[in-house]
């Protein structure tokens, strides 16, 4: 379930996030914000793309899991596995 989240106004200074959308022309630093709103407390959500997708990008014509691995390629999120 999503949840309201406040963003701080460095969010909008962060170079490697603006650095990910223009190497691989994707809304990066929309999406990283999105993902917020769709992780519990702790900052973890399933990686489930089409899922995400419909929560924070439901317009758009792309394919969510590009985004996550860019996010994940410069070290701004980290997959895991939980038991297996």
């Amino acid at each position: 379930m999503a949840r309201s989240r406040i963003l701080s106004p460095d969010f909008f200074l962060h170079e490697r996030l603006y650095q990910q959308d223009i190497a691989t022309g994707l809304p990066c630093r929309l999406a990283f914000a999105g993902l917020w709103c769709q992780a519990d407390r702790e900052g973890r959500f399933r990686w489930r793309p089409a899922v995400l997708k419909l929560g924070i990008l439901p317009f758009d014509n792309l394919n969510f899991e590009e985004i996550l691995l860019a996010l994940e390629a410069a070290a701004l999120i980290i997959r895991y596995e939980v038991e297996g």
